[in-house]
Protein backbone atom coordinates (compact mmCIF):
# COMPACT_ATOMS: atom_id res chain seq x y z
CA UNK A 1 0.00 0.00 0.00
CA UNK A 2 1.31 3.44 -0.90
CA UNK A 3 2.18 5.75 2.01
CA UNK A 4 -0.73 8.06 1.05
CA UNK A 5 -3.23 5.16 1.36
CA UNK A 6 -4.40 6.16 -2.10
CA UNK A 7 -5.83 3.61 -4.54
CA UNK A 8 -4.38 5.56 -7.48
CA UNK A 9 -0.84 5.86 -6.11
CA UNK A 10 -0.89 2.25 -4.93
CA UNK A 11 -1.83 0.92 -8.36
CA UNK A 12 0.78 3.13 -10.08
CA UNK A 13 3.47 1.91 -7.69
CA UNK A 14 2.54 -1.74 -8.28
CA UNK A 15 2.46 -1.38 -12.08
CA UNK A 16 5.97 0.08 -12.04
CA UNK A 17 7.05 -2.68 -9.66
CA UNK A 18 5.73 -5.40 -11.96
CA UNK A 19 7.73 -4.08 -14.92
CA UNK A 20 10.76 -2.96 -12.87
CA UNK A 21 12.30 -0.82 -15.61
CA UNK A 22 14.09 2.50 -14.83
CA UNK A 23 13.33 3.75 -18.34
CA UNK A 24 9.63 3.29 -17.61
CA UNK A 25 9.66 6.08 -15.02
CA UNK A 26 11.03 8.60 -17.48
CA UNK A 27 8.94 7.63 -20.49
CA UNK A 28 5.51 7.09 -18.90
CA UNK A 29 4.33 9.71 -16.40
CA UNK A 30 1.85 9.00 -13.61
CA UNK A 31 -0.76 11.02 -15.49
CA UNK A 32 -0.22 8.90 -18.62
CA UNK A 33 -0.62 5.73 -16.57
CA UNK A 34 -3.93 6.92 -15.12
CA UNK A 35 -5.47 8.01 -18.42
CA UNK A 36 -4.24 5.26 -20.73
CA UNK A 37 -3.45 2.27 -18.51
CA UNK A 38 -5.31 2.31 -15.18
CA UNK A 39 -8.70 3.58 -16.39
CA UNK A 40 -9.14 1.01 -19.20
CA UNK A 41 -7.74 -1.68 -16.91
CA UNK A 42 -10.27 -0.82 -14.23
CA UNK A 43 -13.24 -1.01 -16.63
CA UNK A 44 -11.88 -4.33 -17.90
CA UNK A 45 -11.54 -5.75 -14.38
CA UNK A 46 -14.97 -4.49 -13.26
CA UNK A 47 -16.65 -5.93 -16.38
CA UNK A 48 -15.05 -9.33 -15.84
CA UNK A 49 -16.01 -9.37 -12.17
CA UNK A 50 -19.62 -8.29 -12.79
CA UNK A 51 -20.08 -10.80 -15.62
CA UNK A 52 -18.80 -13.65 -13.46
CA UNK A 53 -21.19 -13.02 -10.55
CA UNK A 54 -24.75 -14.26 -10.12
CA UNK A 55 -25.38 -11.87 -7.24
CA UNK A 56 -23.42 -8.70 -7.96
CA UNK A 57 -22.88 -5.81 -5.60
CA UNK A 58 -25.17 -3.09 -6.94
CA UNK A 59 -25.35 0.69 -6.73
CA UNK A 60 -28.51 2.76 -6.28
CA UNK A 61 -29.47 5.81 -8.35
CA UNK A 62 -32.32 8.18 -7.53
CA UNK A 63 -34.17 9.61 -10.54
CA UNK A 64 -36.89 12.19 -9.80
CA UNK A 65 -39.36 11.83 -12.66
CA UNK A 66 -41.30 14.69 -14.22
CA UNK A 67 -44.96 14.43 -15.24
CA UNK A 68 -45.41 13.56 -18.92
CA UNK A 69 -41.66 13.06 -19.47
CA UNK A 70 -40.41 9.79 -20.96
CA UNK A 71 -36.60 10.02 -21.07
CA UNK A 72 -34.04 10.35 -18.24
CA UNK A 73 -30.25 10.63 -18.53
CA UNK A 74 -28.19 7.87 -16.94
CA UNK A 75 -24.65 8.34 -15.57
CA UNK A 76 -21.82 6.77 -17.60
CA UNK A 77 -21.12 4.35 -14.74
CA UNK A 78 -24.44 2.48 -15.16
CA UNK A 79 -23.86 -1.05 -16.42
CA UNK A 80 -26.45 -3.81 -16.12
CA UNK A 81 -29.73 -2.63 -14.57
CA UNK A 82 -31.14 -5.05 -12.02
CA UNK A 83 -34.23 -3.26 -10.82
CA UNK A 84 -36.32 -0.11 -11.32
CA UNK A 85 -38.83 0.64 -8.55
CA UNK A 86 -40.45 3.17 -6.23
CA UNK A 87 -40.25 2.84 -2.46
CA UNK A 88 -42.23 3.85 0.60
CA UNK A 89 -39.95 6.37 2.30
CA UNK A 90 -41.28 5.36 5.74
CA UNK A 91 -41.05 1.58 5.57
CA UNK A 92 -38.48 1.19 2.80
CA UNK A 93 -40.74 -1.35 1.07
CA UNK A 94 -41.26 -1.44 -2.68
CA UNK A 95 -44.49 0.27 -3.73
CA UNK A 96 -44.14 -0.18 -7.49
CA UNK A 97 -41.83 -2.62 -9.23
CA UNK A 98 -41.33 -1.66 -12.88
CA UNK A 99 -41.00 -5.22 -14.15
CA UNK A 100 -39.60 -5.03 -17.71
CA UNK A 101 -41.89 -6.24 -20.46
CA UNK A 102 -41.43 -6.81 -24.18
CA UNK A 103 -40.89 -3.73 -26.33
CA UNK A 104 -44.10 -4.36 -28.29
CA UNK A 105 -46.24 -5.22 -25.27
CA UNK A 106 -49.58 -3.34 -25.55
CA UNK A 107 -49.03 -1.91 -22.07
CA UNK A 108 -45.52 -0.74 -22.93
CA UNK A 109 -42.15 -2.14 -21.78
CA UNK A 110 -42.35 -0.33 -18.39
CA UNK A 111 -38.71 0.65 -18.84
CA UNK A 112 -36.05 0.21 -21.52
CA UNK A 113 -32.62 1.54 -22.37
CA UNK A 114 -32.17 3.73 -25.42
CA UNK A 115 -28.48 4.54 -25.61
CA UNK A 116 -27.63 6.24 -22.31
CA UNK A 117 -31.27 7.15 -21.65
CA UNK A 118 -33.78 5.39 -19.44
CA UNK A 119 -37.11 5.29 -21.26
CA UNK A 120 -40.26 4.95 -19.14
CA UNK A 121 -43.36 3.74 -20.97
CA UNK A 122 -46.17 4.18 -20.08
CA UNK A 123 -44.96 7.75 -19.63
CA UNK A 124 -45.35 8.90 -15.98
CA UNK A 125 -48.44 11.03 -15.46
CA UNK A 126 -47.14 12.56 -12.25
CA UNK A 127 -43.79 13.31 -10.60
CA UNK A 128 -42.32 10.59 -8.39
CA UNK A 129 -38.95 9.32 -7.20
CA UNK A 130 -37.80 6.10 -8.83
CA UNK A 131 -34.70 4.14 -7.90
CA UNK A 132 -32.48 2.28 -10.33
CA UNK A 133 -30.27 -0.53 -9.01
CA UNK A 134 -27.35 -1.32 -11.30
CA UNK A 135 -23.84 -2.73 -11.51
CA UNK A 136 -21.07 -0.12 -11.59
CA UNK A 137 -18.88 -0.14 -14.74
CA UNK A 138 -15.91 1.70 -13.25
CA UNK A 139 -16.01 4.05 -16.26
CA UNK A 140 -14.90 7.32 -14.67
CA UNK A 141 -11.92 9.66 -14.56
CA UNK A 142 -9.93 8.93 -11.41
CA UNK A 143 -8.11 11.72 -9.65
CA UNK A 144 -6.31 12.73 -6.45
CA UNK A 145 -6.17 16.23 -5.03
CA UNK A 146 -7.29 18.73 -2.39
CA UNK A 147 -10.98 19.62 -2.11
CA UNK A 148 -13.37 21.22 0.35
CA UNK A 149 -15.83 19.52 2.69
CA UNK A 150 -18.95 21.60 3.39
CA UNK A 151 -20.27 22.20 6.90
CA UNK A 152 -23.15 19.76 6.32
CA UNK A 153 -20.48 17.01 6.00
CA UNK A 154 -22.27 15.54 2.97
CA UNK A 155 -21.34 18.05 0.22
CA UNK A 156 -17.82 18.03 -1.18
CA UNK A 157 -16.32 20.35 -3.79
CA UNK A 158 -13.69 18.74 -6.01
CA UNK A 159 -10.42 20.40 -6.91
CA UNK A 160 -10.48 22.19 -10.26
CA UNK A 161 -6.80 21.27 -10.73
CA UNK A 162 -6.17 17.87 -9.13
CA UNK A 163 -2.66 16.78 -8.23
CA UNK A 164 -3.05 13.60 -10.25
CA UNK A 165 -5.60 12.53 -12.86
CA UNK A 166 -8.43 14.64 -14.26
CA UNK A 167 -11.96 15.75 -13.40
CA UNK A 168 -14.77 13.86 -15.13
CA UNK A 169 -17.17 16.53 -16.39
CA UNK A 170 -19.80 14.16 -17.75
CA UNK A 171 -23.22 14.56 -16.14
CA UNK A 172 -23.41 12.77 -12.78
CA UNK A 173 -20.21 10.91 -13.69
CA UNK A 174 -19.25 10.06 -10.10
CA UNK A 175 -22.61 8.64 -8.97
CA UNK A 176 -22.10 5.30 -7.23
CA UNK A 177 -18.33 5.79 -6.92
CA UNK A 178 -16.32 6.21 -3.73
CA UNK A 179 -15.14 9.52 -2.31
CA UNK A 180 -12.18 8.73 -0.06
CA UNK A 181 -10.91 11.39 2.37
CA UNK A 182 -7.24 10.78 3.10
CA UNK A 183 -6.39 13.60 5.54
CA UNK A 184 -6.38 13.22 9.31
CA UNK A 185 -6.04 10.15 11.48
CA UNK A 186 -9.03 8.28 10.01
CA UNK A 187 -9.50 7.50 6.33
CA UNK A 188 -13.19 7.76 5.45
CA UNK A 189 -14.97 6.34 2.41
CA UNK A 190 -18.46 7.26 1.31
CA UNK A 191 -20.68 6.31 -1.63
CA UNK A 192 -21.38 9.27 -3.89
CA UNK A 193 -25.11 9.89 -4.26
CA UNK A 194 -24.77 12.43 -7.07
CA UNK A 195 -22.36 14.85 -8.72
CA UNK A 196 -23.37 18.22 -10.14
CA UNK A 197 -21.55 21.10 -11.81
CA UNK A 198 -21.82 24.50 -10.15
CA UNK A 199 -23.21 26.77 -12.88
CA UNK A 200 -21.40 29.82 -11.47
CA UNK A 201 -17.92 28.47 -10.72
CA UNK A 202 -17.79 25.42 -12.99
CA UNK A 203 -16.58 23.26 -10.10
CA UNK A 204 -17.99 19.79 -9.42
CA UNK A 205 -19.87 19.16 -6.18
CA UNK A 206 -20.40 15.65 -4.84
CA UNK A 207 -23.16 14.66 -2.43
CA UNK A 208 -22.47 11.55 -0.37
CA UNK A 209 -25.18 9.28 0.95
CA UNK A 210 -23.91 9.13 4.56
CA UNK A 211 -22.28 12.13 6.34
CA UNK A 212 -18.59 11.97 7.22
CA UNK A 213 -17.83 11.30 10.88
CA UNK A 214 -14.16 12.03 11.47
CA UNK A 215 -13.45 15.00 9.21
CA UNK A 216 -14.42 18.60 9.86
CA UNK A 217 -15.45 21.19 7.27
CA UNK A 218 -12.65 22.73 5.24
CA UNK A 219 -9.81 21.64 2.99
CA UNK A 220 -8.96 17.95 2.82
CA UNK A 221 -6.90 15.60 0.63
CA UNK A 222 -9.10 13.15 -1.25
CA UNK A 223 -9.45 10.83 -4.21
CA UNK A 224 -12.36 9.50 -6.24
CA UNK A 225 -11.90 5.80 -6.88
CA UNK A 226 -13.68 2.42 -6.78
CA UNK A 227 -14.61 0.57 -3.60
CA UNK A 228 -11.49 -0.10 -1.54
CA UNK A 229 -10.34 -3.70 -1.75
CA UNK A 230 -6.80 -5.06 -1.83
CA UNK A 231 -7.96 -7.77 -4.23
CA UNK A 232 -9.24 -5.11 -6.63
CA UNK A 233 -6.04 -3.05 -6.27
CA UNK A 234 -3.95 -6.05 -7.28
CA UNK A 235 -6.21 -7.06 -10.17
CA UNK A 236 -6.17 -3.55 -11.68
CA UNK A 237 -2.41 -3.26 -11.18
CA UNK A 238 -1.68 -6.62 -12.85
CA UNK A 239 -4.09 -5.84 -15.70
CA UNK A 240 -2.41 -2.45 -16.14
CA UNK A 241 1.05 -4.02 -16.12
CA UNK A 242 0.01 -6.41 -18.90
CA UNK A 243 -1.37 -3.51 -20.93
CA UNK A 244 1.74 -1.39 -20.45
CA UNK A 245 3.94 -4.40 -21.24
CA UNK A 246 2.39 -4.44 -24.71
CA UNK A 247 3.85 -0.94 -25.26
CA UNK A 248 7.39 -2.20 -24.77
CA UNK A 249 9.36 -5.39 -25.21
CA UNK A 250 9.67 -7.70 -22.22
CA UNK A 251 10.67 -11.34 -22.12
CA UNK A 252 8.08 -14.05 -22.54
CA UNK A 253 8.88 -15.39 -19.09
CA UNK A 254 8.32 -11.97 -17.51
CA UNK A 255 5.02 -11.56 -19.37
CA UNK A 256 3.82 -15.00 -18.25
CA UNK A 257 4.70 -14.17 -14.64
CA UNK A 258 2.50 -11.06 -14.76
CA UNK A 259 -0.28 -13.09 -16.42
CA UNK A 260 -0.22 -15.59 -13.56
CA UNK A 261 -0.41 -12.75 -11.04
CA UNK A 262 -3.34 -11.24 -12.96
CA UNK A 263 -5.28 -14.52 -13.06
CA UNK A 264 -4.70 -15.11 -9.35
CA UNK A 265 -5.77 -11.54 -8.47
CA UNK A 266 -8.89 -11.78 -10.63
CA UNK A 267 -9.91 -15.04 -8.94
CA UNK A 268 -9.45 -13.47 -5.50
CA UNK A 269 -11.36 -10.31 -6.47
CA UNK A 270 -14.23 -12.27 -8.04
CA UNK A 271 -14.52 -14.50 -4.95
CA UNK A 272 -14.49 -11.43 -2.70
CA UNK A 273 -17.32 -9.66 -4.55
CA UNK A 274 -19.30 -12.88 -5.05
CA UNK A 275 -19.53 -13.41 -1.30
CA UNK A 276 -20.20 -9.79 -0.28
CA UNK A 277 -23.88 -10.00 -1.17
CA UNK A 278 -24.55 -13.43 0.33
CA UNK A 279 -27.51 -13.56 2.72
CA UNK A 280 -26.62 -16.95 4.15
CA UNK A 281 -23.24 -18.31 5.24
CA UNK A 282 -21.67 -21.18 3.37
CA UNK A 283 -22.04 -23.43 6.39
CA UNK A 284 -24.29 -23.55 9.44
CA UNK A 285 -23.56 -25.52 12.59
CA UNK A 286 -26.10 -28.30 13.07
CA UNK A 287 -26.47 -28.01 16.82
CA UNK A 288 -28.50 -24.81 16.75
CA UNK A 289 -31.97 -24.05 18.03
CA UNK A 290 -33.25 -23.31 14.53
CA UNK A 291 -32.44 -26.83 13.31
CA UNK A 292 -35.65 -28.88 13.39
CA UNK A 293 -33.63 -32.12 13.49
CA UNK A 294 -31.91 -31.15 16.70
CA UNK A 295 -34.16 -32.29 19.56
CA UNK A 296 -31.68 -31.34 22.29
CA UNK A 297 -33.24 -27.87 22.53
CA UNK A 298 -36.77 -29.23 22.70
CA UNK A 299 -36.39 -31.13 25.99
Amino acid sequence: MHSTNSFIYTVIERIRGYLDDPDLDAKYTDDFLIRHIIMPSMTNVMARINNSLSNSVVSKLLIPTVANTQYYQLPPTVGEIWNVATYDTTTGNITTDFVPRGHWNPRGPNWALEGNLLSLRPIPEEAQDIYVFYTHTGDLLLHYGAGTLDSDLTTFTLSTSPTLGAIDKRANAYAGSILRLLSGNVIEERVVESSTANEYTGSIELTVRVPFDHNSAGGVTYEVAPVSSQALYEAVAASGALKLASYKKITGTHFQMIQLQYKDAMKTAADHYANMQMRMPKHLDKDTIDNSDNTRFLT
